[in-house]
């Protein structure tokens, strides 16, 4: 009883973390930062691993130790020590996923037997794979659907209503988990062990981390091929987990149940699917260069290569191969743990890598790199801003550029956000530099300028055109001010405010500036404001979690929601 209470809480944890990531503004309200959101759903995952299978203070022990160790991934990353792509990314999920799960079978065998029994290992490996992808997968439906449908009702909140759909999912992987636990036992015979044994991995973790990655993940490679990549790769997993499968068994059994020529099949197969992917691989990479999950799919690729030379090592090296590849599995862990430790890092980042690339190629003037590299770099986050970034700084020096980053502007003019005039990237970089050479800045520093500067390069050329003729320095128009604020102290970035000193609704203009972008906020004026009102004062919004400029008698407040406003009105 104690640990299905404790798998269907963890469950629905797990859940709750899902919904809050998902509702990011309630998140900002409620101070839950990534860092604890990252350590407790890490804490949930080993709960809904281990429990049950180890002593209560061991799993609740088990737990902290996840948690803090997440915690502190997603620290050093935020903090610029570790830079690489901590940032609820889906191409993060498969390593973030193995730091969190290893251990757990080498934490249950040791609590159970003080030393690594390779028996218990796998056992609870098996266990802890239906568990928690079961688990996963429930989830992964669950957002799916959220997503396509759209709850909301108008008796309560609708933001806050989208959290009932994950907790729902919750309680469905909670029920999941549970039935997990009684499936074991009903495996009597040894075809039946194995294929239960089989089912359970070979379907959810490979096939659900790529189905995760090939979802969210859209590349501009060819489908078929990516298809063709993604179905050798799952055979490679497949025959790898075969060969481990028949390992476990005794060697009576291996040789009545005819598994020992099956187990000597898999390991060949293992390294002939690893030759195929690495191929399938490196076509893709002629054809459109590296992208994210394909380098994913290599970090995986290379490890499965690596587990087939083992494997063909043991299998030639005399009769008691299935010893040496228990053997193997266990050595192999900690350098499979560490990879995907640096999967997390500037090392091995999968979108910083690609990223890095797609630069490399575009500075060379690589044919590869075409109008849609820069629509995928649009989409890749942190390292892809950079990238754009770097490429818009070299159009000065490489006009060849100029083509291809015009994709970030709209293929057709929008009416009232969109200006006539089409700027070109050596025009637009132009732009950003003399509107920060002509703007007020407060305070006048360095950081202030450097988040201006940020906020522009981030924000396509068809955007900033807005900005520009707001601020260009004419005879009736002085320029603009910028100041540095601090109207959202919960949230995560910077926000400036730019006054025009127009009148209103276009004279306040709020920004809000972090590694990836710089979204616009809605600002609205309480009093009225003369030309003789300074700002520079915040005050803060009481009951709101707000802050609000003051210029003389008036007051600024900037929101990130349009559903806060009623509720922040003055």
């Amino acid at each position: 009883m104690q640990k299905s209470v404790l798998i269907l809480i963890a469950s629905l944890v797990l859940g709750t973390i899902f919904g809050f990531l998902d509702v990011s503004s309630f998140i900002a309200d409620q101070g839950l930062s990534n860092i604890t959101g990252y350590g407790i759903g890490a804490a949930a995952v080993t709960i809904l691993g281990i429990a049950g299978l180890i002593r209560l203070p061991w799993v609740i022990a088990g737990a902290i130790f996840n948690g803090l160790l997440v915690a502190a991934f997603a620290y050093f990353a935020s903090n610029g020590i570790l830079t690489g792509e901590f940032t609820g990314q889906t191409v993060v999920a498969t390593p973030l996923l193995m730091i969190i799960l290893l251990p757990l079978p080498f934490w249950v065998s040791y609590t159970q037997t003080r030393h690594f029994d390779y028996t218990v290992i796998y056992q609870s490996a098996w266990n802890i794979c239906w568990r928690v992808f079961g688990a996963l997968a429930s989830l992964f439906w669950v957002a799916i659907y959220s997503t396509a449908s759209g709850i909301g009702t108008d008796i309560a909140d609708p933001e806050l209503m989208r959290l009932i759909p994950w907790l729902i999912g919750g309680a469905i992987a909670g029920v999941v988990a549970i039935l997990t636990d009684r499936l074991e036992p009903s495996f009597i015979s040894p075809r039946s062990r194995f294929i239960a044994h089989l089912v359970g991995p070979q379907l959810l973790l490979p096939l659900m981390a790529m189905m995760m990655l090939i979802v969210f993940f859209g590349t501009e490679s060819d489908s078929d091929s990516q298809f063709s990549i993604s179905l050798t790769l799952w055979a490679m997993l497949s025959w790898s987990i075969i060969a481990t499968i028949i390992a476990e068994r005794n060697e009576t059994e291996r040789l009545q149940g005819g598994y020992d020529k099956l187990g000597k099949i898999a390991g060949i197969a293992v390294l002939a699917f690893g030759f195929r992917t690495a191929w399938l691989l490196y076509g893709d990479y002629q054809s459109f260069g590296l992208v994210p999950v394909d380098v994913t799919f290599i970090y995986l690729t290379v490890i499965g290569l690596t587990y087939g030379f083992a494997y063909l090592w043991a299998l030639t090296s005399g009769p008691s191969w299935a010893q040496r590849l228990r053997c193997i599995n266990l050595v192999m862990v900690l350098p499979v743990y560490c990879i995907f430790a640096l999967a997390l890092t500037d090392a091995l980042s999968p979108l910083r890598v690609a990223a890095q690339q797609q630069v490399s190629m575009a500075l060379a003037g690589d044919a590869r790199f075409t109008e849609n590299s820069v629509k995928q770099l649009m989409k890749w986050g942190q390292p892809g801003a950079g990238a754009l970034k770097t490429l818009r700084e070299a159009v000065v020096d490489k006009p060849e550029l100029e083509k291809l980053l015009g994709t970030l502007l709209p293929e057709k003019s929008k009416p009232l956000s969109v200006p006539e005039q089409v700027i070109t990237p050596a025009q637009g970089l132009k732009l950003r530099d003399q509107l920060i050479e002509q703007a007020v800045f407060v305070p006048d520093n360095e950081e202030i300028q450097q988040i201006t500067r940020n906020a522009f390069t981030l924000m396509p050329d068809y955007l900033f055109q807005n900005y520009a003729s707001l601020c260009a320095v004419t005879e009736a128009n002085t320029g603009c001010t910028i100041y540095l604020a601090d109207f959202l102290p919960q949230a995560t970035g910077k926000v400036i405010l730019i006054d025009s000193g127009k009148a209103d609704p276009l004279r306040f203009q709020a920004l809000q500036v972090n590694g990836t972008n710089s979204a616009s906020l809605q600002t609205f004026v309480h009093g009225d404001i003369t030309d003789e009102d300074k700002g520079g004062a915040m005050v803060a919004v009481a009951g709101c979690d707000v802050n609000a400029m003051q210029f003389g008698k008036a007051l600024v407040l900037a929101l990130d929601g349009f559903d806060k406003k009623k509720a922040c009105q003055l």
